[in-house]
């Protein structure tokens, strides 16, 4: 092939990287746009928690966030959720519905409760596997149902470290041997570099791009010492249940976890 003079290789050079400009490229998809098609996935699983108390006006009194695992049928929540309730009657609510629910088993230790759908069943979400440091997540729950509506919403952030649970609230002494011996074990939770709200404990902990569950959003750093700092000044840090501890309890439940 002769050798091209410096006009005619100029001149080549420039319909060559001009044919590459004009090549159609396919676009990179936004990370936003496949969280959005996991949020669709998820939402259908994901319900409220309320007590019910038919005399109360309203009769519903929102406490947190549930979602369906192994046949649809059981539900997850925190166990200070369900504590909440102080001895009324718990139902999950979706789209407008009311499902009334059934405790199954609960561990104060870690702070996880299995509950029963008495009718019907939900999509159930997979289980993933534990998640590190640095992880990208993002959790969907109901946080402040009773003032904002009940509606799910979504937020996300990164697993920014994982450290020792705090020992439960309450009276110590009323702690069971087994519990003593789990906290003792040091049970593990995950500190989140997320925004979360009163209502989103229960929430399910997935992988933005599978939709995998890898934790249970359980509690929230205030930025003082009054309740309602966490919607006047969300401190940005939130902590959930490893996803660990949730096999464990289904495990002890004689349930099959779901997914892998």
């Amino acid at each position: 092939m002769p050798l091209l003079s410096s006009p005619e290789r100029r001149r080549f050079l420039f319909l060559t990287t001009a044919g590459l400009l004009a090549m159609p490229f396919a676009p990179a998809v936004p990370a936003a746009e496949t969280l959005s098609t996991t949020i669709a996935r998820i939402t259908p699983s994901v319900v409220a928690i309320a007590a019910f108390d038919p005399i109360r006006k309203p009769p519903l009194r929102y406490l947190g966030t549930g979602f369906a695992v192994h046949d649809g049928r059981i539900l997850v929540t925190n166990d200070h959720v369900v504590a909440a309730a102080g001895g009324k009657p718990i139902a999950a609510v979706q789209n407008g519905r009311r499902l009334t629910l059934s405790v199954l088993l609960r561990r104060r230790d870690t702070d996880l409760a299995l509950l029963r759908l008495d009718q019907g069943r939900l999509p159930p979400l997979p289980l993933g596997k534990a998640a590190g440091t640095g992880t990208d997540i993002a959790f969907t729950g109901y946080p402040v149902a009773s003032l904002l509506g009940v509606f799910p919403v979504t937020h996300r952030g990164i697993v920014s470290g994982i450290k020792p649970a705090e020992v439960p609230r309450g009276n110590p002494r009323r702690l069971s041997g087994g519990e003593i011996r789990r906290i003792r074990g040091r049970i593990e939770v995950l500190q989140l570099d997320a925004t979360a709200f009163p209502g989103n404990s229960g929430s399910p902990l997935y992988l933005p791009a599978s939709g995998a569950v890898v934790g249970i959003v359980s509690s929230l750093k205030t930025s003082g010492p009054d309740p309602a700092d966490a919607l006047r000044r969300p401190s940005g840090i939130a902590y959930a249940v490893p996803v660990r501890y949730l096999r464990a309890l289904l495990k002890d439940a004689g349930l099959a976890p779901s997914g892998s």
